[in-house]
């Protein structure tokens, strides 16, 4: 099954089948990634509003990398520090609900459980997410 599983993990994410022994199909309405022809992503490439750490409100002890390809703009931020936290404020033009999308490497060294919590008019909800 390893060769399955590597031409799987070689698949765009929004790959879908309706069967396991379905063939493999991407949705029309799946989001366009734009194509990756350099070591980042241009933010402005992006669909909707994009806050990049560059914007985000670091607290507590902060790295600047560029060794995992691709990240967006100029650089990614890290930190080992559990203490550590970002913040990604926005506004929204109207009222409405809207998808969060968050970017990131996987690499070994990553959280394997990082808090991500999303606070909008209906309340806060956090999730545990696998960065590595």
């Amino acid at each position: 099954y390893l060769d399955i599983l590597k031409d799987l993990m070689s698949k765009p994410g929004a790959m879908r089948r309706d069967s396991l022994e379905g063939a493999l199909y991407l949705p029309a309405n799946a989001k366009k990634l734009p194509e990756v022809v350099s070591d980042s992503i241009d933010p402005r490439k992006l669909e909707g509003i994009v806050i990049d750490d560059a914007d985000a409100e670091l607290t507590g002890p902060w790295a600047t990398g560029e060794g995992l390809k691709p990240f967006v703009a100029d650089h990614y931020s890290y930190s080992q520090a559990k203490e550590a936290s970002a913040r990604f404020s926005f506004a929204v033009k109207e009222t409405g609900k809207y998808e969060v999308f968050i970017y990131w490497q996987p690499h070994a060294n990553r959280a394997k459980a990082a808090p991500v919590s999303v606070l909008s008019a209906g309340g806060e909800k956090t999730f545990r997410v696998n960065q590595s």
